[in-house]
């Protein structure tokens, strides 16, 4: 069962899972007085959810992500847009391309560059979470 609280990866804050408010460790806050009472009761909050950093994977690993038509269609798209080839360039040259939550100045770029390609059709957004999710998570086809 859920717990009421949970801790989170700030060790000076605790949500409140009711509403979702992140409580600070103030002795003069209300809602901290009420979680110490509720813990001083026997409660246990549940833990902090792991974090989750980005993952980097070889970049041939990352284009072998895209199906044949959305090569097709970036690449198309990329003779008149000069953002999406750069995009292409860049992205094939790295060595590891970040995929995961969390992402460096790199993996910003990353997000921006696919989400050019969302607006552009040659990807969906359904498809962006598909690429991007960490190898772990991926699910062999």
């Amino acid at each position: 069962m859920a717990s009421e609280y949970q801790l989170t990866s700030n060790p000076r804050t605790v949500q409140r899972m009711a509403d979702n408010a992140f409580i600070p460790d103030d002795p003069a806050n209300r809602d901290y007085q009420t979680y110490l009472a509720w813990v001083a009761e026997g409660n246990t909050p549940d833990p902090a959810p792991p974090p989750i950093y980005p993952t980097t994977i070889p970049s041939v690993e990352f284009f072998a992500r895209f199906t044949e038509d959305e090569l097709i269609a970036m690449h198309s798209e990329a003779t008149t847009d000069p953002e999406i080839a750069v995009g292409i360039t860049l992205n094939a040259a790295a060595d590891y391309i970040e995929v995961g939550a969390a992402p460096s100045v790199h993996g910003a770029m990353l997000v921006s560059w696919l989400d050019k390609l969302v607006t552009a059709g040659c990807i969906t957004q359904a498809r962006v979470a598909e690429i991007t999710r960490p190898p772990e998570f991926i699910t062999p086809a």
